[in-house]
């Protein structure tokens, strides 16, 4: 084309023009940078809530770190391990003593019935016997 037809073109009265072609060029390079703006503010937030997360995540890390020593090699003291399986022993001691107790009052509650019948037999034979003792003075 000539320059003389590229003035021409498009044809005169046309809604298209070089001027609209070249607004709208404008307008999606504008549209195009504030997208590209949004996005890098949107990008430097996420690295900002990356960087957060990564502390939080060291920290996290570090007072598990600390929680981890006390309970396996203590703070001072015996360490919670070593406290726990004491307790344990003391508990399994205990649970004998008391099964231990348990009989002997079984066996002492046993004894003292044996005592019982035995005093009640013994009362009974010894009554008979006054009673035959007294009957044979009477009579």
């Amino acid at each position: 084309m000539s320059l003389k037809q590229q003035d021409s073109f498009p044809p005169a009265g046309s809604s298209f023009t070089i001027k609209f072609v070249l607004d709208q060029v404008v307008k999606s390079l504008e549209d195009i940078k504030t997208i590209t703006h949004n996005l890098q503010i949107q990008q430097q937030s996420c690295n900002i809530d990356i960087s957060n997360v990564k502390l939080d995540i060291s920290n996290l890390h570090e007072k598990t770190s600390d929680i981890d020593k006390i309970i396996k090699e203590g703070n001072g003291k015996e360490s919670i391990l070593t406290r726990l399986a004491l307790i344990e022993k003391s508990l399994e001691e205990l649970k004998d003593k008391l099964s231990k107790t348990d009989a002997e009052k079984k066996e002492i509650t046993h004894g003292k019935w044996q005592v019982i019948v035995a005093l009640i037999t013994g009362s009974i034979s010894l009554i008979t016997t006054l009673a035959t003792i007294i009957f044979k003075l009477l009579g």
